[in-house]
């Protein structure tokens, strides 16, 4: 076969599948088949890619002024300007958020179960030893951290002299 038989043949082949196949001329053509036999014309897909752009960039629009209207103006109207704009509005929010819980608990704390003034009252008895000596050593630790607030220890002895007779002391301790 020489080349010009194969270029003949090939326009041949090209011709007959054009002919064979419906060409989609509208848009509504284009939406009503589905058939991957039709064909949609140049300048229908022409219209379609203007409409994906018209469509593309009015939801960049949107975006781009629901974003001005939450405090953040994208610094370009592209869907990475407009990524990083909503980071910032999440970020801004989530840190507002969080200082504002922390100011209410500090304001308020046992609104949020958090006592700030507890009172622990600890008796103890000690029976006596005659002749000898009665010696109670009592250490209570408490510490309350509220954003950085500092540890406080209480400490407390009790005694009872030597030779002393005591048949019960009682200590008590409050903090």
């Amino acid at each position: 076969m020489t080349m010009a038989e194969k270029i003949l043949n090939g326009i041949e082949k090209f011709y007959l599948a054009y002919t064979e196949k419906r060409i989609l001329k509208t848009k509504e053509e284009v939406a009503a088949n589905t058939n991957p036999d039709n064909l949609p014309s140049a300048v229908v897909v022409d219209e379609l890619i203007d409409n994906l752009k018209t469509s593309f960039q009015d939801g960049v629009d949107t975006l781009y002024n629901k974003c001005k209207s939450c405090g953040v103006t994208p610094s370009d109207k592209t869907p990475t300007a407009i990524v990083n704009a909503i980071q910032s509005i999440y970020t801004n929010r989530y840190n507002a958020g969080r200082t504002q819980g922390q100011n209410d608990v500090k304001a308020n704390p046992n609104a949020y179960g958090v006592q700030t003034d507890v009172k622990h009252t600890v008796t103890i008895t000690v029976k006596g030893n005659c002749g000898g000596d009665s010696r109670v050593n009592l250490n209570a630790h408490a510490s309350v951290s509220i954003d950085g607030g500092a540890a406080t220890t209480y400490s407390s002895t009790g005694y009872v002299s030597p030779g002393q007779y005591t048949p019960e002391r009682v200590i008590n301790l409050t903090v």
